[in-house]
């Protein structure tokens, strides 16, 4: 018997909006942020309260970005957002400590997609 296929969603952004829409998330963080283009998503059109974005901008993922201009563009996206979201420079397990436990609504993980990484 072959079990009936999962429907997905046409974007990652319709369907993090749904799941939030159907909740009371108020308070999230994204674990990999690189241009900011999914977290002002979040903030843009879900009814999040406050997003924690978090990334080291390091490396040369992408051979013509540079990690600084990276950064900059990202933060010069998210700053229409004001105090709802704060972003932190640093590896997940670096940020981690600052955390209380239970202290987000919801985790979005799309961080580094690979097995080996830099340090």
């Amino acid at each position: 018997m072959t079990p009936e296929p999962i429907k997905t969603q046409r974007s990652r952004g319709r369907l993090l909006q749904r799941v939030i829409a159907n909740s009371n998330y108020q308070n999230g963080i994204e674990l990999g942020t690189h241009l900011g283009g999914f977290a002002w998503h979040i903030l843009a059109k879900g009814n999040v309260r406050h997003l924690t974005c978090v990334d080291p901008w390091i490396g040369r993922f992408y051979p013509k970005q540079d990690p600084e201009d990276r950064y900059k563009l990202c933060l010069e996206k998210l700053s229409e957002f004001g105090d709802r979201v704060t972003i932190i420079r640093k590896k997940s397990l670096e940020a981690v400590d600052q955390f209380e436990d239970a202290s987000f609504d919801f985790v979005y993980i799309d961080a580094l997609h690979r097995y080996a990484y830099p340090d």
